[in-house]
């Protein structure tokens, strides 16, 4: 019979240092998961940016008859809901818009934007939308697609995007003209671009102000580029040229 000497020292060794790699690893699962739950609940620097919006956003006014018959006229299906402000629940009339993609949107929100699709149409311009009004399933499922890669589109904690008040719509800007009609005349319908990474999310603000000034980009001062006349551009060469030489 042959004995063999076990490397006991070599095997505990090993052994710990599988198990410290084992707890590391279960520890970085475990901040991972903290860090997604903590974005799902909107307590990070993103969502404190929304939390500005709370004492601003109220719950939309109950539709009037009129407003109802504004798209009845349509033949466009209007339906019930539940929308959410501030993570409060409410009940929520929406229209079908189905000549702009067929998105459910908010009555008194899709009356405003009918109205300022028929003054783009006058100018040749067809604005169509890509998201109006969503449930809290799918605000939850783009929040997810957002915490887990960040690569996904922003999307606000469910409960708390304007998506579900009613009042955003995701308006399709490749569309030719589409965004120099909005930058130019979507405030006179009462649209505002409240998300600056963002050129499609338009918020339709019942008061004709925008709902979120803290958050927006609306009054951004931007850099004015410079133009020069090309008797100015010519002139400049000219002098660049003649530097150059009188080093040579």
């Amino acid at each position: 019979m042959i004995l063999v000497a076990v490397p006991t020292i070599a095997l505990a060794r090993k052994s710990t240092h599988v198990s410290a790699k084992s707890q590391a690893r279960q520890l970085r699962a475990q901040r991972r998961e903290a860090k997604f739950r903590a974005c799902m609940e909107g307590k990070e620097e993103s969502a404190v940016l929304v939390e500005l919006r709370a004492d601003t956003v109220k719950v939309p006014e109950s539709p009037s008859e009129e407003e109802l018959d504004y798209f009845r006229e349509y033949g466009w299906t209007i339906k019930k809901d539940t929308g959410y402000v501030n993570k409060e629940p409410f009940s929520i009339t929406l229209v079908e818009m189905k000549k702009y993609g067929g998105y459910p949107v908010e009555i008194k929100t899709a009356i405003a934007f009918d109205k300022m699709a028929q003054a783009a149409r006058k100018k040749g311009i067809h604005l169509s939308l890509n998201s109006g009004f969503r449930t809290q399933e799918s605000q939850k499922k783009l929040r997810a697609a957002w915490c887990s890669h960040r690569r996904a589109a922003i999307a606000g904690p469910p409960g708390r995007s304007l998506h579900q008040a009613g009042y955003a719509l995701d308006i399709n800007v490749r569309e030719r003209g589409a965004m120099r009609f909005l930058n130019r005349h979507a405030h006179t319908f009462h649209f505002y671009r409240t998300v600056c990474s963002e050129s499609w999310h338009w918020e339709y603000s019942p008061t004709g102000e925008p709902l979120v000034m803290q958050y927006g980009c609306m009054g951004r001062k931007t850099k004015k580029k410079k133009h020069h006349s090309p008797k100015r551009t010519l002139q400049r060469k000219t002098k660049n040229t003649a530097k150059a030489s009188s080093k040579t």
